[in-house]
């Protein structure tokens, strides 16, 4: 439920007095002293919790920066501490629901911070949300433009994740129901990525190190990145021996130096073997000093990014 003061002024603008819709929006406050009233945040809570009888959902994303404001706050916790309660109870203790806000400053160990439209720049001790839109808005435009190519979406996926962060896409449906194409293209190759790639992203963690390259991203919401990459762009996930070793773009060369790899660098565990996920050519490398320098099969998979499999002799 959207919190802020102009959409009721929008409301205002266009319901007439009497309405249930004016009743419900356009109550009398003043402009430079927002406040909700008292029987918004009941009814607020009532919605709410009807939702989570109803639908029983694993997550619940609160597009503000508390419950309400802050005279409603206490009425929110309630509901979320509710929330919390109910889901522990039917599963025997364990915690299997998700609580988002895009409030940067509350618990991050209790709640799952929302960095919407916005990135990390290193990895996040508890994990986070990138939400994002495909349509260059959050409801369905005319003709709007996506906001990326697809590998511009992709690599910010693989980049999410490699930061303990989940990549959270909302798509723009006409009214009625239907999925503007140039977003379905979009799912379409996200798609045929992870199918392709799918054991370097799904129960994989965060590595020691999220990876290299020249491509900067910001740490703050609004400041996504809608650049290429660059085959020097790397980002690493793990899971078990296996460290995944994801290139942002294919490489116009055959080599690819991974600086962070290097022989005294932040990996000491000894590399078994390497391969490409999506191919059976061999792989051929060397470590040193300066890096590990792969090089690549003459034909590479189709798509926007590829990833390596390195097996090493012990768990990274």
């Amino acid at each position: 439920l959207y919190w802020a003061p102009r959409f009721f002024r929008t409301a205002r603008k266009y319901q007439k007095p009497g309405t249930a819709a004016w009743k419900l929006f356009c109550m009398d406050y003043d402009p430079n002293k927002f406040y909700f009233q008292e029987s918004w945040n009941r009814h607020w809570y009532a919605r709410c919790w009807e939702l989570i009888e109803k639908y029983d959902p694993d997550m619940f994303n609160n597009d503000s920066p508390y419950p309400n404001d802050r005279r409603g706050q206490a009425l929110g916790l309630k509901l979320f501490a509710a929330f919390l309660l109910r889901d522990r109870k039917a599963h025997q203790g364990r915690q299997t629901v998700v609580l988002s806000f895009k409030n940067a400053g509350m618990n991050r160990a209790a709640f799952t911070y929302n960095c919407e439209r916005g990135m990390s720049a290193q990895i996040q001790k508890y994990p986070w949300l990138w939400a994002t839109d495909l349509s260059g808005g959050w409801f369905y435009r005319k003709n709007a433009r996506p906001r990326y190519t697809i590998p511009v979406l992709i690599g910010n996926v693989v980049d999410t994740i490699s930061k303990n962060g989940i990549a959270m896409l909302n798509v723009a449906l006409r009214g009625d129901g239907t999925l503007p194409e140039n977003q379905a293209n979009m799912l379409r190759a996200l798609g045929k990525f992870l199918d392709l790639n799918a054991e370097a992203v799904y129960g994989t963690r965060p590595w020691r190190v999220y990876g290299e390259g020249p491509t900067r991203i910001q740490s703050r919401r609004g400041g996504e990145n809608i650049r290429p990459y660059t085959s020097r762009d790397i980002r690493f996930t793990c899971r078990g021996n296996d460290l995944y070793t994801f290139v942002l773009a294919p490489p116009k060369q055959g080599n690819i130096m991974i600086q962070t790899l290097r022989e005294g660098g932040p990996l000491s565990e000894q590399i078994q073997s390497i391969s490409l996920l999506g191919s059976d050519a061999s792989v051929h490398w060397t470590r040193s000093a300066k890096g590990l320098r792969i090089e690549c099969p003459r034909t590479l998979p189709q798509q926007p990014v590829i990833v390596f499999k390195l097996t090493l002799a012990k768990k990274p």
